[in-house]
């Protein structure tokens, strides 16, 4: 079997410590150009093992240094492949991961721009605007194994701003009123908080009689969990940001033309689509994110309504800029959300640079693959760009395989290649734990297709009838196989011997276990 000498369908790849990394030397350089098209860095983050060192900067730009000639990495990358993308990572909805200094940057410039939710209490009585403590009644029951203060905490720290997760200040909001909870006690349904009224800017004001009490929402427990007293390897307060606020947007553009001033070509704006990503109270609890424009909590069309305005104000901002949304989901691209209409634009909005379906093809059931396909087959006909990226080795695949990276990989890549075609603006993005960008990529996709044979519609069409489960689609010198099920396909006969690169030989029939692809060629 001969072997293209780059990859047939357009690569792209994530790289979080780069600039932890030693210089790359001329010789990587020239083997990374030939495996990818496109690389999303991070940079302007913290290191997550050690903190204190302050922000890094962008691997391939000015900040992380020159080598003897006085280039940045960009550069020298950009005069191998010019029309190589440089890519960096900002979260666009939330303060950024492994930044605790964000939380008090919001605090202090836009605290009114901070995501709230609103509370299960009203205020019992009338506030006056010098009164220091607040008496609320709760409406309906605690969440099981939470105290009876719930949802409040009381502020650990008397600095200004939040430090840390352990070191916050804790708060409510009523109206446009921010106040600091110094103390809290609960008696049955009723709750006492001990307040400073109007922080961070804002104005003391009288309150009436059950008016609704609102909190910040965080990101919950995991890996970026940045709640309060979270046990998460995050340092800072991470809160979700109101997406449709102007200062917001202003701020967001200034971390933004950080990554443009660098030479970068693309700002990745991570949770920007119709989905809130995880927002919760200050002990983990999930909460829905309060709109104000339309005095309710937030549904996907809105949110989705909303991102777009802050799209429109950073592409007015950065004409020459490009932006791509992360993270575009097959189950809210066509229906609600609509998340189509961020890449293709409408009558009073305009579309984003472009788009990438994280953690893409990571299902397990076979109706929910087909919108994966659908979503990419839309984006190959609409001419979207796009990334189909997995993520291997971080979705905890280890129940349905042993080898979790290598056959998630070639199953998402077979999902890709029902959509693929050459010359298309469609990449299939690698990266995840264990991977670098400087790993020589797997046969697989050095595989030479050549033309598709075959150009479906929607995913039914790919249906092999003759084995439920199975779908196919041929190429010019090969075909690709997909059963995105939890069942066993065996015996499925070729069309004359093929070369199955997974056992090194040429057969006449496969099997294909659940969850699997194979890419066979003549």
């Amino acid at each position: 079997m001969e072997l293209l000498m780059k990859p047939y369908a357009p690569q792209m790849s994530w790289m979080i410590w780069g600039p932890l990394l030693p210089p790359p030397s001329d010789d990587d350089l020239r083997a990374l150009c030939n495996r990818y098209a496109f690389i999303n860095s991070h940079g302007h983050m913290n290191d997550i093992d050690n903190p204190t060192t302050g922000e890094q900067g962008l691997w391939a730009g000015p900040s992380c240094g020159r080598d003897a000639q006085g280039r940045t990495i960009g550069q020298r990358i950009k005069a191998i492949n010019p029309d190589f993308i440089l890519s960096n990572y900002r979260n666009a909805s939330n303060v950024q991961q492994n930044c605790p200094h964000e939380a008090a940057e919001v605090e202090s410039q836009f605290p009114l721009g901070i995501a709230v939710w609103k509370t299960p209490c009203t205020l019992m009585e009338p506030l006056t605007s010098d009164a220091c403590v607040v008496r609320l009644r709760r409406h309906g029951v605690i969440p099981e194994g939470m105290p009876a203060i719930h949802p409040f905490k009381t502020s650990t720290t008397n600095t200004e701003n939040s430090l840390t997760k352990e070191q916050y200040v804790a708060w409510l909001r009523i109206g446009e009123e921010i106040m600091r909870i110094v103390a809290a006690t609960a008696k049955g349904d009723e709750i006492t908080l001990t307040v400073v009224r109007g922080i961070w800017g804002t104005a003391a004001a009288s309150h009436g009689q059950d008016e609704a009490v609102f909190q910040p929402c965080y990101t919950q427990d995991s890996i970026w969990a940045g709640r309060p007293d979270a046990n998460a390897p995050q340092v800072g307060i991470r809160y979700p940001l109101q997406v449709n606020n102007p200062t917001f947007h202003q701020w967001l553009g200034d971390k933004c033309a950080r990554i443009f001033d660098e030479d970068y070509d693309v700002a990745w704006l991570d949770i920007s689509t119709s989905n809130w990503f995880a927002y919760c109270d200050a002990y983990g609890v999930l909460v829905s994110p309060w709109n104000y424009e339309a005095q309710g909590v937030y549904d996907r069309e809105s949110f989705r309504e909303h991102q777009q305005r802050k799209h429109d104000a950073l592409m007015q901002r950065f004409p020459r800029g490009k932006f791509f949304i992360n993270n575009v989901k097959w189950g809210s691209y066509f229906g609600e959300g609509h998340e189509r209409l961020l890449l293709s634009g409408d009558e009073r909005h305009r579309r984003v640079h472009g788009g990438s379906i994280e953690n893409y093809a990571f299902t397990k059931a076979e109706e929910p693959w087909r919108k994966v396909v659908d979503c990419s087959i839309d984006f190959v006909r609409s001419d979207f760009w796009g990334i189909a990226w997995t993520k291997a080795g971080k979705m905890g695949l280890e129940s349905i395989y042993d080898n979790r990276t290598k056959i998630y990989e070639q199953f998402a890549y077979g999902t890709f290649l029902m959509a693929f075609e050459p010359g298309c603006r469609f990449l299939f993005g690698r990266g995840g734990e264990g991977h670098s960008i400087y790993t020589p990529l797997d046969q697989v996709y050095y595989i030479d297709l050549g033309q598709p044979l075959e150009r479906f519609a929607r995913a039914e069409e790919a249906a092999v009838k003759e084995h439920p489960g199975l779908y196919r689609r041929r190429f010019a010198k090969g075909i690709v196989l997909v059963n995105p099920t939890q069942n066993e396909i065996g015996r499925v006969a070729l069309d004359g011997r093929m070369f199955d690169a997974d056992v090194n030989e040429e057969v006449q029939e496969v099997a294909l276990p659940p969850y699997t692809a194979k890419v066979l060629v003549r």
